[in-house]
């Protein structure tokens, strides 16, 4: 095919270099104009042809007699970024994504002009777009728009509404921002958005109590293997057939090919029978795509029955969990996945249920992460910091704070409580909820009306019911909230039909069902609205 060249001035037959972009388009260039804008390119100019470029461009091939280097933007950033090199027209960039792709690549290469001249560009987006231009500074690194960002959005909310960078920004780096909007801004001149700060890893370190142990589960060799599994790093794992065959019906179907034809059999990355310098076959072997420190114990797993308890297995890291539970998901190991879910992940959300539920969102456990908001109560914000922050999307941590505030409205709403002011956030002021209407109007028609010992209980149950949702460790909040028999709805609602009480008790025993009602929806809106922020696997 004939090279595609990009528009003028960059398909000018007198350039003495072509820069080839992802996107397979040509760029003639001056290198003389290139290695002045960068001295990355200079760099890599000056070194004899042939022996290779930067560890950001690879010198590949020649075009026209030219040298090519191969770089990694598309030509929609390079073009832009080269005119800014170039005498012509400066490039009229009004997206601020396509800004930070070109304030990336010039970061990249080391142009300093072109970094200012951008810099300058994304900075006019801070007064109608703080968030986003507070989250493309992230991605860049740049300390100083992101904090000019993160002080813009100081009078106002964190909008809902998440900008496209959030999927890339880390919930580190919102943590962070949250920290600086909660404190007013009030933060050590040393404080940092885009990276952790001492304070941060300080408080984690008052938590290690709470993280777990991190254990190991390890394979057991058994007698009269018939079968070798072989990990990326060489670790070979004797094993039975019959043990794969039960626990994945993926690697069943890959020893079942492997029976039938040896030679062109595959397994999850291929099947080989080695054989001994005599000529004699070995075992058979399947490579794994996997470390031996992931698929040796997962192997231990497979010859455990499910829920049964396995040496270990409780105090298994993060890390090494999802790294087992991904294995096991791939091959269909249902039995293992059962272990690792109930045993192993239980035992982490329960010690440290943000670091669990962000690393299951961010593995596209959906299940599982739900499993950790039933010890993830209360505001987000109350956890603090944990390391699994700096690699979970902030998109996951954006979502979950969010539909917690949205919890807080609703409790208010169904408790009849105000929303307060969260500490050190002026922009959030307090707010009574709407007056109730229907049958939650008529429930507190009832309340106004009842015996004043149930007043008072009612009272104290939404005071406790509301305490709960911003603070469940709270005394307030340990002691208002009690769970209120089960059976108890039923045997009243029977009582009413029965028609066993007088008006004043029967009244009464209304508002008792009302408390029920009250606290199963403030957990019910409050779930949906907590599981309506886990990211789809």
């Amino acid at each position: 095919n004939a090279p595609t060249y990009a528009q003028p001035p960059f398909n000018n037959p007198a350039g003495d270099i072509v820069l080839r972009a992802s996107d397979g388009v040509n760029f003639r260039v001056r290198s003389a104009i290139l290695a002045e804008a960068s001295p990355i390119f200079s760099d890599m100019l000056s070194l004899p042809q042939g022996t290779g470029a930067s560890n950001s461009a690879e010198n590949s091939s020649t075009l026209e007699g030219k040298p090519v280097v191969d770089l990694t933007e598309d030509s929609g950033t390079l073009d832009p970024l080269l005119r800014l090199c170039y005498p012509t027209q400066e490039p009229q960039l009004t997206d601020i994504r396509d800004i930070r792709l070109v304030l990336g690549a010039a970061l990249k290469y080391d142009m300093d002009e072109a970094v200012a001249l951008m810099k300058d560009k994304l900075r006019s987006f801070i007064a109608n777009e703080p968030f986003r231009t507070w989250s493309s500074a992230c991605l860049l690194r740049l300390e100083d728009v992101a904090k000019e960002s993160a002080v813009a959005l100081l009078d106002k909310d964190i909008p809902s509404e998440a900008p496209p960078e959030l999927n890339e920004v880390s919930a580190g780096d919102y943590f962070r921002l949250e920290t600086f909007h909660r404190a007013g801004g009030n933060v050590p001149e040393t404080y940092k958005l885009c990276e952790p700060n001492a304070s941060d890893v300080e408080h984690t370190t008052t938590r290690t109590k709470k993280r777990n142990p991190g254990g190991t589960v390890t394979y057991q060799a058994r007698p009269y293997a018939d079968i070798i599994l072989r990990s990326t790093d060489g670790h070979e794992f004797p094993t039975h057939r019959i043990i794969l065959t039960l626990a994945s019906p993926v690697l069943s179907a890959q020893i079942a090919r492997h029976h039938a034809n040896p030679v062109a059999a595959t397994s999850v990355t291929n099947t080989s029978a080695p054989h001994t310098p005599g000529g004699i076959p070995t075992l058979p072997v399947l490579n794994i795509g996997a470390d031996g420190a992931t698929l040796g114990p997962l192997l231990e797993l497979c010859y455990a029955r499910a829920r049964s308890p396995v040496a270990h297995i409780s105090s298994l890291d993060l890390p090494l969990t999802f790294g087992m539970a991904t294995l096991a998901r791939r091959c269909a190991m249902d039995g293992p996945l059962e272990m690792l879910r109930f045993q192993a992940f239980y035992h982490a959300y329960k010690a440290r249920p943000l670091a669990a539920y962000l690393t299951a969102a961010r593995a596209g456990f959906t299940d599982w992460a739900t499993d950790a908001l039933s010890s993830l109560r209360g505001d987000l914000f109350a956890h603090g910091y944990v390391p699994e922050m700096e690699t979970a999307p902030a998109i996951v941590y954006h979502r979950l704070m969010l539909n917690r505030r949205r919890s807080v409205v609703a409790t208010a709403r169904l408790t009849g409580t105000a929303t307060p002011t969260p500490p050190g956030s002026p922009a959030r002021a307090a707010s009574v909820p709407p007056s109730p209407s229907g049958s939650q109007a008529a429930m507190v028609q009832k309340v106004s009306e009842g015996d004043p010992w149930l007043v008072g209980m009612w009272n104290s149950v939404a005071e406790g019911l509301w305490m709960y949702s911003v603070d469940p460790d709270s005394e307030d909040g340990r002691r208002g909230i009690y769970r209120i028999d089960p059976n108890l709805k039923r045997i009243l609602n029977e009582s009413l039909t029965r028609k066993i009480w007088c008006s004043k008790c029967e009244q009464n025993a209304s508002l008792i069902i009302g408390m029920r009602d009250m606290y199963d929806n403030v957990f019910a809106v409050a779930y949906q609205h907590d599981v309506s922020g886990i990211p789809e696997a």
